[in-house]
């Protein structure tokens, strides 16, 4: 009797291990596709999301869309080495957030404002992948001028791969909340258009449309020398800047997210950033561990070692548009229909210009025009005080 229900817990940890490499390996592929990162950064960011989410109760951690905004500035700017220093070094100035500040929050009308600009913000960069326009840019507003100079040509198969990832990201959730809980939708939605692309463009040199085309682990490791000769002291000012402004929003993101651990997430930041880049957060996956963790690391360095040709077929256009419905499923709404509640004149006005900061400028502009907002939003603290301080406008 006890061996058979050893035999169905094991099995059972099994099962939740390839539920947690299904998540967590769908928005590393994803977020490194769009960021330009090679197979490598997907297996290291999958080992640190898989192991220190042991330290998370009915929870694993994975990269987020909603903290992709920095991601695209850091990653155009700064070397690789560079790139991950900054979000490494972003993860301490976020534990000393949480540790200065403890249990402060910040205010609605700001936290709402903030994390709808970087919804939006997030946006308009994965647009450009979603459709397939070939367009640059640093920021978003840089982006949308390269929109318009270009002109609004998408491509067309694209296009319906990224269509068909956006409406099943939606509607699956509800149409199967059962099986949503077992297979993740941000794995369904990925895995439909991928399969469909392997049938039309069964000749990847053919291909008519944009593919991630990753640089495999083996490739990636034969040229990591070049990563460290890419660095630059100069780069020593704009590293400061980007951790600075990653440890913030990461606090941001902590502030209005309360199942977050401050001090896993912390861990979880550091590993995943210092290795391969990359900010992550707490997602919801029941039963996991340890047999789990094992069973997820394992999937995923087979899948990439043996099948990196497979994983380069992956519509980009996917990508872009799961990384989309990703960002906006993370806006907190609850607490942005109590900024319209209030009906504060003031808040709403508040709302409103916090808006603007990270879809107009860059991420350290932005959170820098954030600090001074609070501080001057806020009567009781200088910096920051109780969400129940808000209510008195």
């Amino acid at each position: 009797m006890k061996k058979s229900i050893l035999s169905n817990n094991v099995i059972q940890q099994i099962g939740f291990g390839l539920t947690a490499a299904a998540l967590i390996g769908s928005y590393c592929v994803c977020a490194c596709a769009a960021l330009g990162q090679g197979l490598l950064s997907v297996v290291l960011c999958c080992a640190v999301c898989f192991f220190v989410s042991l330290k998370v109760k009915n929870g694993v951690y994975a990269p987020d869309a909603f903290l992709l905004v920095p991601m695209f500035y850091t990653f155009s700017v700064l070397s690789p080495v560079s790139a991950c220093i900054s979000v490494l070094s972003g993860s301490f100035v976020f534990i000393g957030l949480r540790k200065i500040l403890k249990d402060r929050k910040i205010p609605d009308a700001v936290i709402t404002g903030a994390a709808l600009s970087l919804a939006v913000g997030v946006t308009i960069f994965l647009t450009n992948h979603y459709f397939g326009i070939g367009a640059t840019g640093e920021t978003p507003f840089e982006m949308l001028k390269s929109f318009r100079s270009l002109g609004f040509h998408p491509n067309f198969r694209g296009l319906l791969y990224g269509t068909i990832t956006l409406f099943t990201m939606i509607t699956y959730p509800f149409k199967f909340r059962k099986l949503n809980k077992y297979i993740p939708a941000e794995f369904i939605t990925v895995l439909i258009p991928f399969i469909l692309n392997l049938f039309l463009n069964p000749q990847q040199e053919l291909t008519t449309i944009n593919e991630t085309e990753f640089l495999s682990v083996t490739d990636t490791l034969k040229n990591s020398s070049a990563y460290f000769t890419d660095f630059s002291a100069s780069e020593i000012p704009l590293i400061i800047k980007t951790a600075l402004a990653t440890g913030v929003i990461l606090f941001g993101y902590s502030s209005f997210n309360n199942s977050s651990n401050n001090n896993s997430m912390f861990i979880a930041n550091a590993l995943s950033g210092g290795l391969s880049g990359l900010p992550v957060r707490r997602f919801s996956v029941r039963g996991y561990g340890k047999i789990s963790a094992v069973t997820a690391f394992a999937v995923t360095v087979v899948s990439v070692l043996i099948f990196p040709n497979l994983f380069s077929r992956l519509p980009l256009h996917c990508a872009g548009s799961m990384l989309i419905v990703s960002a906006w499923q993370s806006v907190p709404y609850k607490s942005l229909a109590e900024v319209f509640k209030k009906k504060d004149v003031i808040s709403i006005f508040i709302f409103a210009l916090c808006t603007v900061p990270f879809i107009s400028s860059d991420i350290f502009t932005a959170v820098i025009v954030y600090l001074i907002i609070m501080v001057i939003y806020n009567k009781k603290s200088p910096l920051l005080k109780e969400r129940s301080g808000t209510n008195e406008n």
